[in-house]
């Protein structure tokens, strides 16, 4: 193997872009590219391999740092098979975890949008698509506000005026009392503050935060729509339009019917996952058998293994497999037109990566795959397409 692959050519052979090679080089997932002498970065055809298990690897849900960890059990000269098989074993198991959490939020959320004309707009409240929702639900947030309500008045039984620590309401709840009100962490409401979701708090003579009703009732509201996926951002949007005099409830709607079908999407790229996770776990014996970059598992995945029959359209296969160079003198080549033939000629034959000719040095290079093809077979194809190969 020659280190003659630009930067360029081998992100086309591997199907990433420059710039993630550039990244893995400095991740160490790729070993450090030698230099030509105007500088330019020079590859080998191995990395063209290792790129491309990078790639199924990160198909099949494996994080760079599991990556970069079978590499280096790889380079260090021990079979990464059955480590590999762990991971994807437990990366099945958290994939139906994933799933079963996904099916649950989609639920509750189609759930939501289904009791939407039900529910009529209060003035008193941000969204009542969200702060109440359907089902059991509803009852369990109505009652927090009703009890916030009557504690801040005084009227909760045994509680008066105090809390339970015998401090004085004073007009309003203590960050403490809140917290533990609506069922959220006193640090998460100092978040929602800084991020200027709540209302700034008024202040005791003592110093103390004190909040009211209107704290309470969007504290509330943003824990129930954090619970239905919407983001801070989407959140902090809805509660401008409320502040700003408008109802949010048809911008809600919008949000949640995307939210619904982002859901339908990831659910479905998740399942996929599990499908090429759980087909290379049940192949883990055939595919074991197959060369490598790294690891014949993970490369075949996407292949069904290495055995799978040839694409109909018989495009390239760019990678799975190490890679193998063939360099040959071919006589009768005389002008481009001659370079396009042949190369044409070579992209029928199945395995074949990539070819180049060149008239002027009567050479064609050709890089295959081995496990497809082999240099017998890529000289056939050059002699039927009418040119001598020179000895």
């Amino acid at each position: 193997m020659n280190g003659d692959l630009k930067i360029g050519e081998l992100a086309g052979w591997a199907g990433v872009t420059a710039k993630a090679i550039r990244f893995y080089e400095r991740k160490r997932v790729l070993p450090p590219a030698k230099r030509a002498a105007n500088r330019y970065r020079l590859y080998d055809y191995d990395s063209v391999g290792m790129l491309y298990f990078v790639k199924q690897a990160t198909g099949l849900g494996l994080t760079l740092a599991e990556i970069k960890e079978i590499i280096a059990i790889r380079r260090g000269g021990r079979p990464p098979c059955p480590h590999v098989h762990r991971l994807l074993r437990d990366k099945a198991l958290e994939l139906d975890r994933k799933l079963k959490d996904l099916l649950e939020l989609r639920r509750r959320i189609r759930q939501s949008l289904t009791a939407w004309e039900r529910r009529p707009v209060t003035a008193s409240e941000m969204c009542p698509h969200i702060e109440m929702p359907a089902g059991r639900g509803h009852k369990k947030v109505a009652m927090a506000v009703a009890q916030v309500g009557a504690r801040m008045r005084g009227a909760s039984p045994g509680i008066g005026g105090a809390d339970r620590n015998g401090d004085e309401v004073d007009g309003g709840l203590k960050i403490g009392q809140l917290a533990r009100q609506v069922g959220v962490t006193a640090k998460a409401i100092r978040f929602y503050e800084a991020k200027r979701v709540l209302p700034r708090p008024t202040r005791g003579a003592n110093g103390y935060r004190l909040y009211g009703r209107d704290a309470v009732e969007t504290l509330i509201f943003v824990k129930q729509a954090a619970g239905l996926g919407l983001t801070l951002a989407e959140i902090r949007e809805i509660i401008a339009i409320r502040q700003g005099g408008g109802p949010p409830c048809r911008h809600v709607r919008h949000l949640l019917q995307d939210k619904a079908r982002e859901l339908d999407a990831k659910r479905r790229d998740l399942i996929e996952m599990r499908r090429l996770i759980r087909r290379s776990l049940a192949a883990w014996s055939r595919a074991g058998r197959g060369r490598a970059a790294v690891c014949p598992h993970i490369e075949a995945a996407s292949r069904g293994g290495r055995n799978a029959p040839p694409s109909s359209e018989r495009k390239p296969d760019r990678g799975g497999l190490v890679m193998e160079q063939l360099e040959l003198r071919v006589n009768g080549m005389t002008c481009g037109a001659c370079e396009q033939r042949i190369q044409r000629a070579l992209a029928q034959v199945d395995g074949v990566v990539r070819s180049a000719a060149d008239h002027r040095a009567a050479r064609v290079k050709v890089v295959f795959d081995p496990a497809r093809t082999s240099a017998q077979a890529v000289q056939a194809r050059i002699k039927q397409a009418g040119y001598e190969l020179a000895s």
